[in-house]
């Protein structure tokens, strides 16, 4: 199979990327502070002044915009690590291990066979009750 240009990584960290910027450029435009936020992750200056006057939408989008842009280049030029961790999103970079909770190659039946062998250590005290819990049991194919 041809191998595309197409990178799910970078894609999953422009989106993540993309939606952070876009909580935390709201958190700061209602308390008035969309431009300071933007001057401290480096964006203010590429992003047009008229927009900050403006409705919050539009400098959303120009800012987001120009992240992606910027994460893009980092990439490109091999400072992606840095580039996230100056506009303090670094926690998106890093791959979260998945827990693996069962293994399929080998069945889990520990808790199953502890629960045999303590069966199997009792005695019955009635045969009779023991052979009418073995009827009930069928197998199935």
């Amino acid at each position: 199979m041809k191998r595309g240009r197409f990178d799910h990584r970078l894609d999953s960290i422009l989106r993540a990327a993309r939606v952070r910027l876009m909580e935390r450029l709201r958190f700061a435009y209602f308390r008035g502070r969309a431009q300071e936020y933007l001057a401290e992750i480096h964006l203010a200056a590429g992003i047009d002044p008229e927009l900050f006057a403006g409705k919050l939408l539009p400098l959303e989008k120009a800012a987001a915009d120009l992240l992606e842009m910027r994460i893009c280049h980092a990439r490109r030029k091999g400072y992606l690590r840095s580039y996230l961790a100056e506009v303090h999103m670094l926690d998106i970079f890093v791959r979260h291990q998945h827990i693996q909770t069962v293994n399929w190659s080998r069945p889990n039946l520990s808790l199953v066979s502890a629960a045999n062998t303590a069966a199997a250590a009792t005695v019955p005290s009635d045969p009779d009750h023991v052979q009418r819990l073995r009827a009930g049991f069928h197998v199935v194919k």
